[in-house]
């Protein structure tokens, strides 16, 4: 994520709260969930106000939440009710350490050339056998905000991407379609990920 995407998010910090907070996220949670024991620990990889993070503790789940942007970090912990790290994506480093990672319209904002290491370093961050949620534009955003990155999958197009990253294949996808208060139309891919034993 771009600095200038950081600073986007800091400065319109309460108009994307609002946009946000009441969201029914339920189809996706549904999408993710099933496939993780009770209390498993998950990444909330860029957490926005923490709205998710806090379902996902509520359920009895481990969390550890991220966000680069500080004050969506000050918001979430408020929510959480637990410390949120303020980092970008390639700052992730960890070892094995979750049996989940969700990143709910999240990583979408990373060029595509950075996304390889993104990829790398959450198929690092997850147990064996463990689980990616992720989301992208299924088309190219030609009406949205020109100052942030918004990088489009197919279907077909992800899983080539992922062919050269070992141990990551797609289980699962859906196409989603959200239409905005404008009236515009927008398709998702919404994907998950398994950490597998191929090489």
């Amino acid at each position: 994520m771009s600095n200038a995407t950081i600073e986007y998010y800091n400065k319109t910090v309460i108009e994307f709260v609002n946009r946000t907070k009441d969201m029914n996220a339920s189809k996706y949670y549904d999408f993710f969930l099933p496939h993780l024991r009770p209390h498993s620990h998950i990444l909330d990889l860029v957490c926005g106000s923490g709205r998710d993070s806090k379902v996902f503790l509520d359920m009895g789940y481990r969390v550890t939440s991220i966000d680069g942007a500080s004050e969506l970090v000050k918001i979430a912990t408020e929510l959480t009710g637990q410390d949120v790290i303020c980092a970008r994506f390639d700052e992730i480093d960890y070892n094995e350490e979750f049996d989940g990672i969700w990143a709910f319209a999240s990583i979408f904002h990373a060029e595509r050339n950075e996304l390889i290491e993104i990829f790398n370093k959450m198929r690092l961050a997850l147990k064996a056998g463990g689980f990616v949620y992720c989301s992208f534009p299924a088309e190219i955003f030609t009406s949205v905000n020109k100052n942030l990155c918004f990088t489009e999958f197919s279907l077909d197009d992800l899983s080539k991407f992922l062919e050269p990253i070992p141990k990551l294949s797609i289980i699962n996808s859906f196409i989603q379609c959200n239409t905005r208060a404008d009236g515009a139309v927008f398709r998702w891919l919404n994907v998950l990920i398994q950490r597998t034993n191929r090489m």
